[in-house]
């Protein structure tokens, strides 16, 4: 599995990737300004790089997947990245053959607790992951076969009843904190990134969005 870190403190999300003959990793110079200097310019390599090796990979076989996998801190820009690769795939290949799987969609079913219970889970660890559901559901895509993938709430801290259906596509992102925490996963992937960003960058960031999408209040302690 190819594998590339990145570490940074501005995004570049949103450039246009350049369309070129010869495909393969790419490397751009940085300009991520100190004390965050990166030898990468962050997003826009991420993408390329990613970019480049999914059309390296694909292949006209049937039932063929390239499993890509984007890891790296809550807030480090990990849904950024794929969103953007996603959208430039698409205009490559066709909607119809990509697909992004949350890797919190695989948070553990905790139906069966109560909801004191269910809130002292540490969503940060790996042992809150359904990490197993997972690896077999990129096995039967792999396989050509469609999944029913679930929907996690986060309100009930809990999954819900309904599913997604998922069809089987010529590329499978994956994006998530703790993906590369499982050898299974990493096993299955074709090259994967771990977005490496400055962690008080990424709780800020994380303070600024929750405080927007749902309405909390942060307070000093």
């Amino acid at each position: 599995m190819n594998s590339l870190k990145l570490g940074g403190a501005n995004r570049t999300g949103g450039k246009k990737i350049p369309a070129r003959a010869s495909r393969g990793p790419v490397m751009l110079a940085c300009d991520c300004p100190a004390p965050y200097n990166c030898r990468v310019n962050c997003s826009l390599t991420a993408e390329a790089f990613l970019y480049y090796q999914a059309l390296d990979c694909m292949t006209d076989k049937p039932h063929q997947c390239v499993i890509i996998g984007i890891a790296g801190a809550s807030a480090s820009g990990k849904s950024l990245i794929a969103s953007t690769l996603y959208r430039e795939l698409c205009d490559q290949v066709g909607d119809g053959h990509i697909g992004i799987i949350p890797e919190d969609s695989y948070y553990k079913d905790q139906s069966g607790m109560t909801m004191p219970e269910r809130v002292k889970t540490n969503y940060d660890h790996p042992n809150a992951m359904d990490h197993s559901l997972l690896f077999q559901h990129i096995q039967m895509l792999k396989a050509g076969l469609a999944i029913e993938m679930p929907v996690y709430s986060y309100v009930e801290h809990t999954r819900r009843p309904e599913t997604l259906h998922l069809r089987p596509k010529k590329v499978i992102i994956l994006e998530g904190i703790l993906l590369l925490t499982d050898l299974r996963l990493r096993q299955e992937m074709n090259f994967s990134i771990f977005v490496d960003m400055p962690l008080d960058i990424c709780l800020m960031r994380r303070m600024k969005r929750d405080v927007m999408n749902a309405d909390v209040q942060w307070t000093p302690s």
